[in-house]
């Protein structure tokens, strides 16, 4: 067996039983002991004593039945003709249905024929003043010796009169009330748990057929809650208009809610486009109309009509939509199909063409009731089978994502070994333009020292050298000596180049130092070295100290003018710290240069090379835990200052450039 077919059988089960139940409850109603009559709808019996008078000369008639149902001149007047039993037992409870009768009044006839009042309930009395706590107008029978075994009952009507009556024991009261809570509260706890759960569902899911589910199932639930005297136990004492008010608003949104429902689920727009626009004028309509009868103290008959046609509409277009074969209709086409026609006798009721009965009076509820149980079963589902979606979903996404990780670590392994390979590429470029560099460099020192070698020789002649001989030979030795200067930077920034990564600091008199590094210079130019006079130790790595002075110094040499040049060398250190300072007689940075002069390629003219070099001089300076800095010298000119520290701690900034 399926699992449609188990929730089918369910519901059909369900019904059964109600069924039974109900066929139980109106034998019982046929095997009552005790006799109804009520007065002639023609007749107005205006007083007690009239009714009285007219039950005692025969103008009551005999009532099959519990229950009165019909269109009268006035007040409904009852009489219940109890059996000795019944009349002779203490305790006998009377209770009148339905618990929103406006008035209710109970008076016993004395053997003088008189009707005394026992008291009065309904939505227009005080709860204080009913005569014991109850959903509705129920009362107490003790027997008094001066009277007779018969009660006279009013309740208050305008056209319309419906009442049903029950006499019971106290112990027969006592276990109906149980079952009528039992069955009662097994209604309301599945409205409410739909009502919750399509809450839940739309605030997931954000869609507003949910909202609609949790109309249908919050309006049935307020409207069996108000008919059977639930909320009005609970609401503050009000006038019967108010609560008439009240009770069709109720019902108007729960007819509003199930046809839009109904209308929406069933898809009646694929049958006509104008279907659902008048099932819901229709439905719209019962909220003013029953407003107005209300207010004006007509008959509700046409609200009854709006149900009538919504009934057949509901009917034709479930009935339309299984013949087509449509999804929601096969499913629960019968469902809906009890829920519109047990909305059938429960308007023929209260029209008066029906008696009323268990049947014809709560079929209509545990229809909702059923559907209630429907929307609660298909939300199950939903949610099943979103879950189900849910886990396939998860299950194809954690698939693609395994296939795209295989697929990403390929790549990686690809793209890694691409690099390894581009990289391998470079080093070896690398090399062989770093060799190639070398080679050339060694090679211009070589016929450079030569070529510097011949020309100093020259120079012990005997023989005077012609003026116009001696100037191209000047031009020559210096054209030596650039060559042999570029050479040696070729080389040293070769070896900048393999030393960048880490420093090697060796302990060095930086005195002796600072002259070797001068050595690399050739006489004549005018470069002057000032020395402390006692030696200064440090540590530094040799090689990158000596690329950061011959920097400084071969850009002092070129800033300085020509023929007047003066670059000066100056070593200084005290108990903390120690400076290199280089400074020139050429124009200078201005101000504004002189926080961007050590950026990488900043060039502030073409006469200051490629902007590297100043560039390098700070990088061996921050390696050393030091930095380097450029003022003005005086009068003119630049003053380049390394600043590095003899051991760590904070360096104090030096003294100005003299």
């Amino acid at each position: 067996m399926t699992r449609q077919r188990k929730v089918w059988w369910a519901i059909v089960m369900a019904i059964a039983l109600a069924a039974a139940w109900l066929a139980a409850s109106v034998t019982s109603e046929a095997d009552q002991a005790w006799t109804l009559k009520a007065a002639p709808p023609h007749l107005v019996v205006e007083t007690p004593q009239q009714a009285a008078a007219l039950y005692q000369a025969g103008g009551f008639q005999a009532i099959t039945g519990d229950s009165v149902n019909r269109y009268q001149a006035g007040d409904l007047w009852l009489a219940v003709e109890l059996p000795a039993s019944v009349a002779q037992s203490p305790g006998s409870v009377l209770s009148v249905r339905p618990a929103t009768l406006k008035r209710v009044e109970l008076y016993r006839l004395t053997q003088s024929g008189h009707a005394l009042l026992l008291g009065a309930a309904g939505l227009d009395v005080p709860r204080t003043q009913w005569p014991m706590v109850a959903r509705g107008p129920t009362f107490v029978l003790d027997k008094q010796a001066q009277d007779s075994a018969t009660v006279l009952v009013k309740v208050s009507a305008r056209q319309f009169a419906l009442a049903m009556v029950e006499v019971e024991t106290a112990a027969q009261h006592h276990l109906a009330v149980e079952h009528e809570v039992f069955l009662l509260g097994g209604v309301l706890s599945l409205a409410v748990v739909t009502l919750v759960a399509s809450l839940l569902a739309w605030r997931v899911a954000a869609d507003s057929e949910f909202l609609l589910w949790a109309g249908q199932a919050f309006s049935s639930m307020c409207y069996i809650a108000y008919s059977h005297g639930l909320i009005v136990a609970y609401l503050p004492a009000m006038p019967y208009k108010v609560h008439a008010y009240v009770f069709w608003a109720t019902v108007s949104v729960m007819i509003w809610t199930i046809s839009a429902f109904g209308a929406r689920a069933l898809d009646f727009k694929a049958l006509h486009p104008q279907l659902p626009r008048v099932i819901h004028a229709l439905a719209l309509s019962a909220a003013p109309l029953a407003f107005l009868s209300v207010w004006q103290g007509w008959d509700t008959a046409m609200v009854r009509l709006t149900q009538a046609g919504l009934i057949v509409l509901f009917t034709v277009g479930v009935l339309w939509q299984i013949w087509r074969g449509q999804q929601m209709a096969r499913r629960y086409g019968v469902v809906a199909l009890l829920l519109a026609l047990s909305g059938i006798p429960f308007v023929l009721l209260q029209v008066g063409m029906v008696p009323v009965t268990h049947l014809t009076w709560n079929a209509w509820q545990y229809a909702l009731a059923a559907c209630d149980l429907i929307l609660l079963r298909e939300l199950i589902g939903r949610f099943l089978q979103q879950r189900r979606e849910a886990l396939n979903e998860q299950i194809h996404l954690q698939s693609l994502l395994r296939d795209e990780k295989a697929q990403l670590e390929q790549r990686v392994v690809e793209r890694t070994a691409a690099l390894v390979q581009a990289n391998e590429e470079l080093e070896r470029a690398e090399l062989q333009q770093r060799e190639l560099l070398s080679m050339a460099s060694h090679e211009f020192r070589s016929p450079a020292a030569a070529i510097q070698t011949t020309l100093e020789a020259l120079e012990y002649l005997r023989e005077p050298i012609p003026s116009v001989m001696q100037d191209r030979l000047d031009h020559l030795q210096a054209a030596a000596r650039r060559l042999t200067f570029l050479a040696n930077r070729l080389i040293e920034h070769d070896r900048w180049r393999e030393r960048s990564l880490q420093v090697h600091v060796e302990r060095l008199d930086l005195r002796a130092w600072l002259i070797d590094v001068l050595g690399d210079y050739p006489d004549g130019l005018p470069l002057s070295l000032d020395l402390p006079s006692e030696p200064v130790w440090a540590r530094v790595d040799p090689v990158l100290m000596r690329i950061a002075c011959q920097n400084l110094i071969d850009n002092a040499l070129n800033q300085a003018p020509k023929g007047q040049a003066q670059v000066r060398v100056q070593l200084r250190a005290d108990s903390a710290r120690y400076w290199v300072r280089v400074s020139d007689n050429g124009p200078g940075v201005p101000d504004e240069f002189k926080l961007r002069v050590f950026d990488r390629f900043f060039s502030q003219k073409a006469s200051l090379r490629n902007g590297l070099g100043l560039s390098i001089v700070r990088t061996v300076a921050q390696l050393h835990g030091g930095d380097v800095q450029v003022t003005d010298a005086q009068p003119h000119g630049a003053c380049f200052t390394i600043t590095l520290p003899l051991k760590e701690g904070k360096i104090n900034p030096p003294t100005p450039c003299p």
